[in-house]
C-alpha cells in the first residue's frame, strides 16, 4: 500500500513539474516572433513601389503580426511594450520615443491591436529632427504575447535609403542655412499638427501633449 501511494505521489509531482516547465517556456523558446511591415488604411501590406516616401508632416502606418509559429498556436500580440525611431548621420543622432507600455505618445503616434492581437497597427509621425539629415530611419521595440513568458525584439526600417532635404527661397533662389531650414521645419510641424488635430477634433499637440524631449526626460 505504501508502495502504491509513493508511486502515485511521484507521478503527481512529476506531472506538476512538467506543467511548471511548460509554463516557464518563454516566447523566444517557443520561436514566437513579430513580423512588421508598412501597410495601408485597410491594413494590407504595401509593395516596395507603393511604400510612402519621406515627406514633412506625413503619417506612416506600420502593421504587426505574430509569426507562423505563434499563429499555429493561436497566440496573439498582447502589446507593443515600447517603440522608438532612430536616425544618425555625420555623427548626429536623433531618437524619438513613439510607444511606452503599449500606448502611443499623444499627437505623435497611435497603436491598436485587433481580434485578440492577431494584428496590430501603428500610426506614427516623425519630428523635424528626422528631416535634417540623410540617415536611414530605424524603428526598434519589444513585444509581448498572449501566451509564453518574456518579450521578443521587433524592428523595422522605415526608410532604407539615404535622403536629403534642401530648401530654397523660390525657384533657383538662395539656399537656406541649416538654422533657417530647422526654423521652417518647426513651423511646418506646428501647421501639420494643427491640421491633424482639426481632422480628429482634438487640440494641437502643443496644447494637449508633451513634446518628445519632455517624454525622453521623464524616461
Amino acid at each position: 500500500m505504501r508502495l502504491v501511494s509513493f508511486f502515485l505521489l511521484s507521478f503527481v509531482t512529476s506531472a506538476e513539474s512538467d506543467n511548471d516547465a511548460a509554463a516557464e517556456m518563454t516566447a523566444m523558446d517557443l520561436n514566437y516572433r513579430v513580423d512588421a511591415y508598412e501597410c495601408d488604411d485597410e491594413l494590407r501590406g504595401l509593395s516596395k513601389d507603393d511604400q510612402h516616401k519621406k515627406k514633412l508632416g506625413m503619417a506612416y502606418r506600420i502593421c504587426f503580426e505574430p509569426n507562423s509559429f505563434a499563429k499555429v498556436a493561436g497566440v496573439g500580440i498582447k502589446k507593443l511594450n515600447f517603440w522608438e525611431w532612430e536616425t544618425s548621420h555625420d555623427g548626429v543622432r536623433a531618437v524619438q520615443t513613439a510607444v511606452i507600455d503599449g500606448k502611443g505618445i499623444g499627437g505623435i503616434s497611435h497603436i491598436e491591436c485587433l481580434d485578440g492581437g492577431k494584428k496590430c497597427f501603428f500610426d506614427t509621425m516623425l519630428t523635424t529632427e528626422f528631416y535634417q539629415n540623410s540617415g536611414t530611419v530605424i524603428g526598434k521595440g519589444e513585444a509581448s504575447f498572449t501566451a509564453g513568458t518574456g518579450s521578443v525584439p521587433v524592428a523595422y526600417n522605415l526608410f532604407k535609403i539615404s535622403f536629403s532635404v534642401t530648401l530654397r527661397d523660390g525657384l533657383g533662389g538662395k539656399e537656406y542655412t541649416d538654422e533657417e531650414t530647422a526654423e521652417i521645419m518647426k513651423k511646418v510641424d506646428a501647421h501639420n499638427a494643427d491640421l491633424k488635430a482639426e481632422e480628429s477634433n482634438e487640440k494641437p499637440i502643443a496644447e494637449d501633449f508633451q513634446s518628445t524631449e519632455e517624454v525622453k526626460e521623464e524616461l
